[in-house]
């Protein structure tokens, strides 16, 4: 059984509903400086500092890190790149910001509430008053009611397909998410992936923004309209009150 982390990147990177979102905050905001927690290779980061952010990016996996520098070498861009965990991301990022990202379904993969909890209280912290926050995450409320095996993008080119598929009861904290990768050549699965998470439907994570002192929360689907539950995908917004009023428009 391979890693979710070898996956996540190419499963999870960023669409272009969700560069659309993020453009739109940095221009119509003044986004001068962001963190963003959780960079697979580093899509997000290498955008915003393409729009001129000044960004501070947090990985756990060394190797995914490196490369995510080497990429944005290449772009010709120099966001920094450090090595830890988001769950003690306060002890890496010690300044205040006007945006952070969290994309890639990363907060789902924190297992425990009270992970959750602490690390959406230390992204409060590090926002400046009025400063956004964009989580993404996968639309768990239309997966779990409707099907719970669906198709994702091709995988690292042609002739792959990923399948991925939510088993346990998340009532009870057992929940995983089951990656399956087809070859089309073949025909059938040759690899599957597996990772513990804990689905965070709309419902229950803008109550906990809410609760952490979030206003104006929000659930869009990655073209940018609110969320009707029509889209395997989930942005929210939400902003630390106080400052200038944010524009997603």
């Amino acid at each position: 059984m391979g890693k979710v982390s070898d996956l996540q990147p190419f499963i999870w990177g960023l669409t272009e509903g969700h560069r659309k979102i993020i453009n739109k905050l940095v221009e119509n905001n003044n986004i001068k400086c962001a963190l963003d927690v959780a960079c697979g290779y580093g899509e997000t980061a290498i955008m915003l500092a393409s729009l001129g952010v000044e960004v501070v990016s947090l990985g756990t996996d060394p190797r995914i890190v490196e490369r995510a520098k080497h990429r944005a070498v290449e772009a010709g861009h120099n966001p920094t790149f450090l090595l830890g965990d988001m769950r003690d991301v306060s002890t890496y990022y010690a300044k205040r910001c006007d945006l952070i990202t969290c994309m890639g379904n990363s907060l789902s993969y924190l297992t425990n509430t009270d992970d959750i909890w602490g690390t959406l209280a230390q992204f409060y912290t590090l926002l400046l008053p009025g400063g956004m926050l964009v989580i993404h995450t996968l639309n768990y409320d239309l997966i779990w009611e409707r099907e719970k095996k669906f198709s994702l993008p091709e995988f690292m080119g042609s002739g792959m397909t990923v399948m991925a598929q939510l088993q346990g009861n998340p009532g009870h904290g057992d929940t995983k998410i089951v990656f399956s990768v087809v070859t089309v050549q073949k025909g059938k699965v040759t690899q599957t992936f597996e990772y513990p998470i804990k689905p965070l439907f709309c419902r229950d994570l803008n109550m906990l923004l809410a609760e952490m002192g979030f206003q104006k929360i929000k659930n869009y689907n990655p073209d940018g309209r609110k969320n009707g539950n029509e889209c395997l995908h989930n942005i929210t917004l939400a902003y630390r009150p106080g400052g200038r009023e944010n524009n997603v428009g």
